[in-house]
C-alpha cells in the first residue's frame, strides 16, 4: 500500500479520536459509510476520492501538511529586482544565506497552505491573507529603512 494511504489512516484515526467522534459519527458528518471509514483508517482503500477527501480534511481539521510532505523549494537561482523574481546562475558562495531563505520560506509557504486550508480555499480569504502577509513584509522593510535614518532634530 502506498505510504501516503498509511499517512492518512493514522492521521483521520488520530484526530477522529481527538475530536471524540465514532467511526459512525464521522461517517454521517461527511456523508459516506463506516466501513468506508474504516477502510480509511486501515489503509485499505486505494481508491480515494477529493471530495472525501476535503470532507475529512475539513471535519478534522487536519492540516495539509500531516499528511503531504511538501518538496522544498530551491532558491539558489532565483532572486529579486525591482520587485520581479529573476534567475540567475548561482553563485560560488558558502550556500548558508540560500540555506537559510530556503528554510524560511518553505514555513511561509506551509503555514500559507494550511491556513488557505482553513479557509476552503476561498479565493477572498487566500487574497486577504496574501495582502497581509506582503503588508507585514513591506512594513518591516519601511521599519528597517527607518532605523538608519536619524531624525532632523538630532542633527543640530
Amino acid at each position: 500500500m502506498c505510504e501516503i494511504y498509511k499517512k492518512l489512516a493514522t492521521t483521520v484515526k488520530v484526530h477522529r479520536n481527538t475530536k471524540q467522534y465514532s467511526t459512525a459519527t464521522l461517517a454521517k458528518k461527511i456523508n459516506t459509510s463506516v466501513g468506508l471509514i474504516n477502510n480509511l483508517e486501515n489503509a485499505r482503500h486505494d481508491i480515494f476520492k477529493l471530495d472525501l477527501f476535503n470532507a475529512l480534511i475539513t471535519e478534522l481539521h487536519i492540516p495539509l501538511d500531516q499528511v503531504f510532505t511538501f518538496q522544498k523549494l530551491d532558491l539558489n537561482p532565483i532572486y529579486c529586482e525591482n520587485n520581479i523574481l529573476q534567475i540567475q546562475q548561482p553563485k560560488d558562495q558558502s550556500g548558508k544565506a540560500i540555506e537559510n531563505i530556503n528554510h524560511n520560506l518553505n514555513l511561509i509557504i506551509s503555514s500559507f497552505v494550511s491556513l488557505s486550508q482553513e479557509y476552503n480555499h476561498s479565493e477572498q480569504a487566500m487574497y486577504s491573507i496574501t495582502k497581509n502577509i506582503v503588508s507585514n513584509i513591506e512594513t518591516m522593510r519601511n521599519l528597517n529603512n527607518l532605523k538608519y535614518q536619524q531624525p532632523e532634530s538630532s542633527l543640530t
